[in-house]
């Protein structure tokens, strides 16, 4: 798993901001460390290039991470871990405080993480356990120098890193009885290794599978109705009912931790 460094790139700074010293205060005395909320897109992956390939996250802070009285900067180095709650990487958010940079918008920062195709990675990553560092400095707080005041803040977000599937549905009909049938695969890496076990290359190839939820639905006037909700097993699922005149059927598939919904084609019968 490729890790994320903390590039200097990623801080924003606004030319003239003068470089003081810090008040000599305690962090009780500069308010309470508001906690920060995290919004990251979830993943769907469809094929591969390379073992591991590189994705680029947009986390998005939604709450300024200080309150009351406040130096110029804050820098959060956020941390990132996968889907077996195993340490990826870290990355910095910087704030300023918008009475020395009005121009500031809230708050986001790029991050880019190696997400491996392997089993083990689809699931739910934790973004967020975060090191909070108050500074007038930007070089003092960024790469710890000088004079800075330190602080933590426990609050973690999530998103997902889905296998894409695929679906079908076709519908056979004997006198007043239709007989829908759902066939689903998906995504499914074969990843091969070096003897040293470095991930070089990988096979893009969609598998049939057991356990997600599948929901099929008639329409009804211009409203989709579920008939009912069943289990995938080895990609087959099935469903039998009395309908006397033809109907438009389809299937959708049920996102879970793993893998992405999908929706079939519609059919009539």
């Amino acid at each position: 798993m490729k890790r994320l460094h903390r590039a200097l790139a990623a801080v924003t700074l606004t030319a003239g901001l003068s470089l003081t010293q810090l008040p000599a205060a305690s962090a009780a005395s500069w308010g309470p460390i508001d906690p920060v909320s995290y919004s990251v897109k979830d993943i769907t992956t469809s094929s591969v290039k390379g073992g591991c390939p590189e994705r680029t996250l947009t986390v998005k802070a939604k709450k300024v991470p200080f309150a009351g009285a406040v130096p110029k900067h804050v820098v959060v180095f956020v941390d990132f871990r996968d889907a077996q709650d195993q340490y990826v990487g870290q990355d910095a958010l910087t704030f300023e405080d918008p009475r020395y940079n009005p121009q500031t918008k809230r708050y986001s920062m790029s991050a880019t993480m190696g997400i491996c195709n392997a089993s083990t990675s689809f699931g739910r990553y934790t973004v967020g356990r975060a090191e909070l560092r108050y500074g007038n400095s930007i070089d003092d707080v960024y790469w710890g120098e000088g004079r800075y005041l330190a602080g933590s803040d426990t609050t973690v977000g999530h998103f997902f890193v889905r296998r894409a599937a695929k679906a079908s549905l076709k519908a056979t009909r004997s006198g007043k009885r239709v007989t829908l049938s759902v066939s689903a695969t998906r995504f499914n890496p074969v990843i091969k290794t070096t003897e040293w076990g470095e991930r070089y290359a990988a096979k893009t190839r969609y598998s049939t599978y057991s356990g997600q939820k599948v929901r099929f639905e008639v329409k009804s006037g211009k409203t989709w109705k579920p008939l009912k909700t069943t289990t995938i097993s080895k990609g087959k699922a099935s469903l039998k009912v009395q309908a006397s005149g033809k109907r438009q059927y389809r299937a959708v598939l049920l996102k879970n931790s793993t893998t992405a919904g999908k929706t079939t084609a519609t059919v009539r019968r």
